[in-house]
């Protein structure tokens, strides 16, 4: 779905609409809007040369999250950095206080938010991975802790997943049933696997400490 809907003709109005939008950042309007990676979003990488600023921007994938549901997103990014928790991207906000922009798009809304950049790489082929597993492991286990001890804001709104919403009869990204190229040999094993799944599911259970991580993680 997401590949036939961001095609290139699609993904140059997308810039164009961000350029337009840039302002409500304080973004210099002449600043370079291209296209940083495509996956269930659309995000962009902005370079504004006058000012030796970047940012970015991600496009929301059209009628999946509500604005309620990015909003509360924001809201657990905000806590992790006034927690110190984690390393993670400012959301920028608009001239107006708010954090998501929007605009419309062959009658469909799609929303925007904006970030501070940060710099990285991904690793090499032949590098070592055990200090990042390390890392990683480490980052989880804060993550989780925090789970366990924040009062999710009133109206707190993010998407659940476990068996239902990922392989049931209306999963939440589409059926993997229609997965191209999946023939009939490979779709029984793969609904022997999904039994498995299911049955490992049920008995590991849905506490709310599981849930809170589920929502805020994969929502």
């Amino acid at each position: 779905m997401m590949a036939g809907l961001y095609n290139e003709e699609y993904l140059q109005r997308l810039a164009g609409q961000i350029q337009e939008l840039l302002g409500q950042w304080n973004i210099d309007e002449a600043a370079r809007v291209s296209l940083l990676t495509v996956s269930e979003n659309a995000t962009f990488l902005v370079n504004d040369e006058n000012n030796d600023q970047r940012f970015i921007i991600r496009v929301h994938r059209p009628e999946y999250h509500s604005k309620h549901e990015i909003h509360s997103e924001l809201l657990w990014i905000q806590s992790l950095r006034q927690q110190a928790l984690l390393n993670t991207p400012e959301p920028l906000t608009m001239r107006d206080g708010s954090l998501i922009a929007a605009f419309e798009d062959d009658g469909v809304e799609r929303y925007l938010v904006a970030f501070e950049f940060m710099p990285g790489k991904q690793p090499d082929e032949d590098e070592s991975l055990i200090e990042g597993f390390e890392i990683l492991g480490a980052t989880s286990a804060r993550l989780h802790q925090q789970a366990r001890q924040w009062s999710l804001p009133e109206g707190f709104s993010r998407k659940k997943w476990n068996f239902d919403s990922a392989f049931g009869a209306n999963p939440l990204w589409g059926d993997w049933r229609n997965a191209p190229g999946l023939d009939e040999a490979g779709q029984a094993i793969l609904e022997q696997l999904c039994e498995i799944l299911e049955a490992k599911l049920h008995h590991y259970g849905e506490s709310r400490i599981d849930l809170a991580w589920c929502m805020l993680i994969y929502g």
